[in-house]
């Protein structure tokens, strides 16, 4: 059964765009100049975000019981530790939901990333990567649903 959170694709073959999300896109970014930046671009290409501005304000809003999510974009923050600490709270709430993790270009491309992130993105990214991946997400996503 396919989530309720997703309601259709303009193209099921190429899951090229999101036509309508009823779930938003949960965005951790500590910096407000990079986060409002995020925020825009995705609101100007159809997805609805909920920002956050660290882990404990993000995590204040997961534990109620009645909000449900199915995809979380979260920056690395101070360490490495704390975009892990957020992949990770995450998928024990919502154990189906994808995380992208969002890290600074200085971070080799070998460092090994933790199972419970799903997607990579290294900053800075062009807006076409950042949209392609979370389109590739939400199709892996809906995958887990319909079975």
């Amino acid at each position: 059964m396919i989530s309720a959170g997703i309601l259709a694709f303009v193209s099921c073959q190429t899951f090229e765009r999101l036509e309508v999300l009823l779930r938003p896109i949960l965005l951790i970014e500590p910096d407000r100049q990079v986060r409002n930046s995020i925020a825009t671009i995705l609101k100007a290409n159809a997805f609805e975000t909920i920002c956050f501005d660290s882990f404990s304000s993000f995590f204040d809003k997961v534990v109620e019981p009645t909000f449900e999510f199915d995809l979380v974009l979260t920056d690395m923050m101070d360490s490495p530790d704390d975009g892990y600490f957020v992949a990770e709270a995450a998928k024990r709430i919502h154990p189906d939901c994808r995380v992208i993790l969002m890290r600074n270009d200085f971070c080799r491309p070998d460092d090994e990333v933790p199972k419970h992130v799903d997607a990579v993105l290294s900053k800075p990214f062009k807006i076409s990567e950042l949209k392609r991946t979370i389109e590739q997400q939400y199709s892996l996503f809906i995958g887990t649903q319909s079975k």
